[in-house]
């Protein structure tokens, strides 16, 4: 009887009650990485876009297509199903980070992004991505 009792609670469970508030992510990259910087070594577009409130990954070649971290970020927090997922930045004045940790039933993740300044007019993403360079900055 007990069981049936509950079975008919969770079955009226309206709808409301599963609503959740999607989470936001706002990236604050700082002033000395905005901008775009493309690897020159390559006939295509590839590297990375900054402003004052988004990062974008640029890769413009004939199979690929870019990505918005906070897009991406956003995605990760709001299907991971709970708040242990974050977003987190780092700065310096020759260095930015931003880390997407990802908690869920399956396990754990991390995703980092680092980017070291060479010098004014060049950064290179550490650990160094596969097929980019240093970039330089447009």
């Amino acid at each position: 009887m007990m069981l049936l009792v509950f079975t008919t609670i969770s079955c009226n469970k309206s709808d409301d009650d599963d609503a959740k508030e999607l989470r936001t992510v706002n990236l604050n990259p700082p002033e000395w990485i905005i901008g775009t910087w493309l690897d020159e070594d390559k006939d295509y577009d590839l590297g990375w876009s900054f402003s004052n409130n988004d990062v974008n990954y640029i890769n413009e070649c004939s199979q690929c297509s870019g990505e918005n971290l906070i897009e991406r970020a956003e995605y990760i927090l709001n299907t991971a199903g709970n708040e242990s997922s974050y977003v987190n930045e780092y700065i310096t004045d020759s260095y930015y980070k931003v880390i997407i940790y990802r908690n869920d039933r399956y396990g754990s993740s991390t995703e980092e992004y680092n980017f070291f300044k060479r010098n004014n007019n060049q950064i290179e993403r550490t650990p160094i991505q596969v097929g980019l360079g240093l970039l330089t900055k447009q």
